[in-house]
């Protein structure tokens, strides 16, 4: 997995729209599980959707 907290600074830096959820945050689970599923029916590479 990525540095997460690189990741972060790095689009802060660029001015790149960035969203962190937390890991009590009640809909992120389903939220990521809808992503992942987005991702996979765009075409997103496995190595993507392995950092997912």
């Amino acid at each position: 997995m990525k540095d997460q907290k690189a990741l972060l600074f790095r689009c802060l830096r660029n001015d790149i729209p960035a969203m962190v959820f937390s890991g009590n945050d009640i809909l992120f689970l389903p939220l990521l599980k809808k992503y992942y599923q987005d991702a996979k029916e765009a075409g997103c590479t496995q190595e993507f959707l392995d950092d997912i």
